[in-house]
């Protein structure tokens, strides 16, 4: 047996909900809402910046130096001082979402090999391009394939232009 329901014009008036008298007065401001313009301005697109390996408290002036630049700014401490899905061979949101990641690094782990391996793999990973920057080094930019490797020390000015840099990589 299938039920049948009754065409609403059959309905009893009195059974049925009240509608909603959408052109009242007191509802104006809320339909003006629904009216406005469909051409809303498109917000402009703003670079991500994924810096790694220092504290955050280190990170606050380059942080606001791209901020003032138009970049988004994220953070992560590290490989190492997380539970990194990079190092159990997954994949990392964080790098995934970045246009370019900075790294940074000390230069006397890396000729050490092992405990500098996680954040070569940080560096390493995906197409998006990186930026290398060495820990008390004053190197100038340079570009080695996706990566462009820096010396820290000259500070915010020389690593957002090896970011600049190495997003013309893209």
């Amino acid at each position: 047996m299938t039920d049948t329901y009754p065409e609403t014009d059959q309905l009893d008036p009195e059974l049925l909900p009240p509608t909603l008298d959408l052109s009242r007065p007191e509802l104006e401001p809320i339909m003006d809402r629904y009216r406005a313009p469909l051409e809303q301005p498109v917000p402009a697109y703003r670079p991500l910046a994924l810096l790694v390996g220092r504290e955050e408290a280190e990170l606050e002036p380059l942080a606001s130096d791209l901020e003032a630049e138009g970049w988004v700014v994220g953070t992560c401490p590290g490989p190492e001082s997380t539970l990194c899905p990079l190092i159990t061979g997954g994949s990392c949101v964080l790098r995934d979402d970045a246009d370019v990641t900075v790294m940074f690094a000390d230069p006397g782990t890396l000729s050490a090999g092992l405990p500098s391996l996680p954040r070569l793999v940080c560096a390493a990973y995906g197409d998006m391009p990186s930026v290398i920057a060495l820990e008390g080094r004053i190197d100038p930019p340079r570009v080695d394939g996706r990566h462009t490797i820096v010396g820290a020390a000259w500070g915010s000015r020389q690593i957002i232009e090896a970011m600049e840099l190495t997003k013309e990589l893209l």
